[in-house]
């Protein structure tokens, strides 16, 4: 492990979620500063209720695997049928955003939910992937006295969030004084019907320098599809299943023949990632796109598929960036 000759200090500002990027120990190699994106998704389904919870983590690493800063946020809705009619979802903040809103101190806990986010976020800035997924808990709470002091609920899925993101974090020209950010948007999809509503995800974490361009940044996508049937739910679990994004569907998701370009959804997203590398946000506003499709041919090399909403959550991700 390379040595260092000093730690920084890095100030963690809360926006409409929680996160952080705090204490870590300076990279010496700037060039080979690393950015992750990992999502932790569920979905649970019973007749007259269901639900996709989804736990996301932004991670900056050095060479090493050592995490340098880390951001939280986590999403939960849950359609419900009532007189046999499903009911839309009204509310699509993530856990963060919500703040003081979400209740956690008003059901008498001492600190709130984006507060004990923030709170793991600086306990694993100096930690490997493995030392996070090795953090000791019991009943999925953390026992170690200095992360009990901010963060006092299960951490189950933080930790694989942030251990999975921190192992498949990818180089980027990252200074130690770029900004972090990570940003989830989610909606039910227009054209679906209340037979088989559908619900989509977009999540992107990105790096900002001082002047506001974009330095790193990954993108990914979630759709969830219920199934509604005389009046009930009919895709019944009995436990919280494990979902897949459709980068962590890689080959499987099946795009790649379909494309037109021969590239899979995961190998247009990191083209779109790539081809945003230098951008200001001003200017992904000005990428010419037709029925949110691009039209420009550097772009289009490697990416046809629609960007409207990526573009988007990359622009909220960079507005939050701390």
């Amino acid at each position: 492990m390379k040595k260092v000759g000093v730690l920084i200090a890095v100030v963690c500002l809360l926006f409409s979620f929680a996160g952080c990027s705090a204490g870590g120990k300076q990279n010496d190699d700037q060039s080979k500063t690393r950015l992750g994106l990992s999502v932790y998704a569920t979905d649970d389904v019973d007749e007259d209720e269901a639900s996709v919870t989804a736990v996301v983590a932004a991670v900056l690493t050095d060479d090493d695997g050592v995490i340098l800063a880390c951001r939280l946020d986590e999403i939960e809705i849950g359609p419900k049928i009532e007189g046999g009619k499903l009911q839309e979802v009204t509310d699509f903040r993530t856990k963060g955003e919500r703040g003081n809103e979400y209740g956690m101190k008003a059901a008498g806990a001492k600190q709130e939910w984006f507060e004990q986010a923030e709170a793991f976020c600086k306990y694993v800035v100096g930690k490997t992937a493995n030392e996070v997924a090795g953090i000791e808990t019991k009943d999925g709470k953390p026992t170690d006295s200095d992360l009990t002091a901010g963060c006092t609920i299960d951490i189950t899925d933080f930790m694989a969030a942030v251990s999975e993101a921190a192992k498949d974090a990818k180089e980027y020209a990252v200074s130690a004084s770029d900004k972090l950010g990570l940003a989830v948007t989610a909606s039910r999809y227009a054209e679906s019907d209340d037979t088989q509503p559908r619900y989509d995800f977009v999540f992107s974490a990105v790096s900002v320098s001082a002047d506001g361009k974009l330095t790193g940044c990954a993108v990914d996508e979630l759709q969830k599809t219920f199934a509604v049937a005389s009046g009930a739910f009919t895709e019944n679990t009995e436990a919280a299943d494990r979902l897949k994004t459709k980068k962590q569907l890689g080959d499987d998701y099946g795009m790649k023949a379909a494309s037109g370009i021969g590239k899979e959804w995961k190998d247009q997203a990191a083209h779109l990632a790539q081809y945003l590398t230098g951008k200001s946000s001003a200017e992904m506003t000005e990428i010419p796109l037709k029925d949110g499709k691009p039209t420009e041919a550097d772009l289009v090399a490697g990416c046809t598929i629609s960007v409207t909403g990526m573009l988007e959550n990359v622009q909220k991700a960079m507005k939050n960036a701390a």
